[in-house]
């Protein structure tokens, strides 16, 4: 009877252990509800549960969201040609004739001081990160 007390607590404790380990293995740094094999932005909230860019927005469909994206030109480095795009946008709205809705990082419908915050932040460095596997700068449709 003491042995088979002591199988019950064994395989109690393993199945518990088994679980937790497998509950623990999602990792999601931003805490936005998007694990980070599935988040275009790992570092910066866009997700569901945190972030205004809640449908983790990616206007280019590079595999970078917006909310971790100011290499809006493509060239693979945030610049003085991404400035140009965001100065040349800003204070746009959806409908404006300038409206470059990749510009729009905080997802309000307005390019503005937020967007500029993300390029300055970004400025001689590279979009990212992003979790997705086919995140490039030049792809289509990584993530849609």
């Amino acid at each position: 009877m003491r042995n088979l007390f002591l199988l019950a607590c064994a395989t109690v404790l393993t199945l518990g252990l088994a679980v937790s380990g497998f509950a623990g293995s999602i990792v999601d740094n931003d805490a936005d509800g998007i694990p980070n094999s599935l988040d275009n932005c790992i570092t910066t909230p866009n997700g569901p549960l945190l972030g205004l860019c809640s449908a983790n927005q990616d206007a280019n469909e590079n595999g970078y969201g917006n909310a971790c994206e100011a290499d809006w030109d493509l060239d693979g480095i945030v610049g003085g040609s991404d400035f140009l795009i965001f100065s040349a946008s800003f204070g746009a709205t959806p409908g404006d004739p300038n409206w470059a809705p990749q510009v729009d990082s905080d997802c309000d419908n307005i390019i503005g001081g937020s967007d500029f915050l993300l390029f300055s932040g970004q400025f001689g460095g590279v979009a990212g990160p992003s979790g997705l596997s086919c995140a490039a700068t030049l792809a289509t449709g990584c993530g849609s």
